[in-house]
């Protein structure tokens, strides 16, 4: 029942003396008051899309107060981001306190390996059951689907048994593209690149193509030779390869796989980037972002280069060292998932006891990456007694996730006077899996989990777990920690890659 206009403060408070009153709730509180009436609503969003942006979300505030060039804010507009920043703040506070939304366990699905996650959608090698008779097949479903509000049916991509056998490589993207290596019957032959549209439900193939001619079995490979074989990454619009020379990048229409352009390559002793590749979007345009190869050069040990995309021109390297430098598998990059951020964290295994992080911010006005900020990460300090196992670290936000034997769990990591990250010596751990939530099914001995087996997304968490056999049996569980933004679109500025996990 709404509140009679006698003892309504709203109304019987002139505007002023009720922006106090409003002031002096939380982020919570503005969110539940809002279902008293329809004018408590209005009135609330319009103390959230001004005062409450100021309040709660200042960086935002400004840059929108700036975007009016002098005007008065518009109070709408001004909610509406309101609403985006809230909805990432009640995310973080359900990740340091292990408030887990929903969970999805994919215990049932077959998979061989590791599956493949961007944005909403999952894929993975599978045995099919066709007519009676097993056959070797790929499987996809969507982890959030937009029309039900849950997880999307489990569905066969349109492959025939003999390519689906062959297929040795998968990568997903956010917008609904997966992308498949495959080779000739018994490993020799061509190898083909294929591309499969998921996003309208059916899985068609959109193109396929030959792009190396090779009798070689992927097994007997050397690096060299796998650069070319491999993409390098895929963008918003395009896929991109190395030249079999290695000497030029290559762009394709992700859509059709036409070839776009090919320009000459930016790499240290003409040898490619070293592990995963990324592309982000800077100043409008798409840059490739990887390791470079010279961690036994003298001086610094690791690097990373920027490379405009349109052009393989290299836009910036950053030299840093690190505690295990012939080790850069131990390293990978993580980008911040907080909103109108433009930062990212180089973290580090020098040993399984602990990491380092190096935050790198974006300066707008040089267009060049600065670090912000250092910090080492003793994992013997938690209180688990078994080997330290972190699994991801946030740095952004103040948290890791930690491998405790039988469970998952988030525990919470708070800065030291001297600046030194630390985890307390009693942390408060919020479980958020345990093995005795799995079905029977999935009984018996595990790989212990380990870095690279769980990753820290915007709103979800992705653990991955393997038990052993012929072949293994993977198992994924993700926790959703809030509801999903819709899929980044192709912003002049975003640190977040289309084909990874977000």
């Amino acid at each position: 029942m709404a509140p009679s206009k006698k003892a309504d403060p709203l109304r019987a408070l002139n505007y002023d003396c009720s922006n106090l009153v409003l002031d002096d709730l939380s982020i919570h509180d503005l969110a539940n008051i809002q279902s008293v009436d329809t004018e408590w609503k209005a009135r609330v969003q319009e103390f959230a899309g001004k005062r409450g942006l100021q309040k709660f979300f200042p960086d935002a505030w400004k840059e929108l107060a700036n975007a009016a060039n002098g005007d008065s804010v518009d109070a709408q507009e001004g909610y509406k981001l309101f609403e985006k920043y809230a909805a990432d703040h009640v995310t973080d506070e359900w990740f340091m306190s292990g408030k887990v939304m929903d969970v999805d366990d994919y215990t049932d699905c077959d998979m061989e390996e590791k599956p493949t996650v961007a944005g909403e959608y999952i894929a993975w090698k599978a045995k099919c059951t066709v007519r009676g008779e097993e056959q070797d097949g790929i499987r996809w479903t969507r982890v959030w689907d937009k029309v039900g509000g849950a997880r999307g049916p489990i569905m066969d991509l349109k492959i025939s048994s003999d390519v689906a056998s062959s297929v040795f490589h998968l990568s997903m993207h956010e917008a609904g593209f997966l992308l498949l290596l495959s080779q000739g019957p018994a490993d020799s032959g061509p190898y083909r690149e294929h591309i499969f549209d998921l996003s309208s439900g059916v899985g068609n193939e959109l193109w396929s193509r030959t792009f190396v001619d090779s009798d070689d079995p992927l097994g007997t490979m050397d690096d060299f030779h796998r650069s070319v074989v491999y993409p390098m990454a895929m963008g918003w619009e395009r896929v991109y390869h190395y030249s079999p020379s290695l000497n030029d990048i290559e762009a394709y229409d992700l859509r059709t796989g036409r070839l776009l352009y090919s320009v000459p390559s930016f790499s240290e002793g003409r040898q490619p980037l070293a592990g995963r590749v990324r592309v982000w979007r800077l100043g409008g345009r798409e840059v490739l972002v990887g390791f470079g190869r010279d961690w036994l050069s003298p001086g610094p040990k690791m690097s990373i280069h920027f490379i405009d995309a349109q052009t393989g021109r290299c836009l910036q390297t950053l030299k840093f060292d690190h505690p295990e430098p012939t080790l850069p598998y131990c390293v990978y990059i993580k980008p911040s998932y907080q909103r109108g951020e433009l930062q990212f964290a180089v973290i580090g295994y020098g040993t399984l006891t602990e990491l380092t992080a190096l935050i790198f911010r974006y300066d707008r006005a040089t267009s060049m990456f600065v670090l912000k900020d250092s910090h080492r990460l003793n994992l013997r300090s938690r209180a688990y007694p078994g080997p330290p196992r972190s699994l991801d670290y946030d740095p952004f936000r103040g948290f890791l996730i930690e491998d405790c034997g039988d469970s998952a769990a988030v525990v919470p990591v708070q800065r030291g006077p001297g600046g030194e990250a630390l985890i307390e010596p009693q942390p408060t751990r919020s479980t958020v899996w345990r093995d005795k939530s799995l079905p029977k099914s999935f009984g018996g001995m595990r790989r212990p989990l380990g870095p690279n087996e769980a990753t820290i997304a915007k709103t979800r968490l992705y653990l991955y777990l393997t038990r052993p056999g012929s072949p293994p049996e993977v198992h994924l569980a993700v926790m959703h920690f809030g509801e999903p933004d819709s899929a980044p679109v192709p912003l002049a500025d975003c640190l977040h890659c289309p084909d990874e996990a977000s």
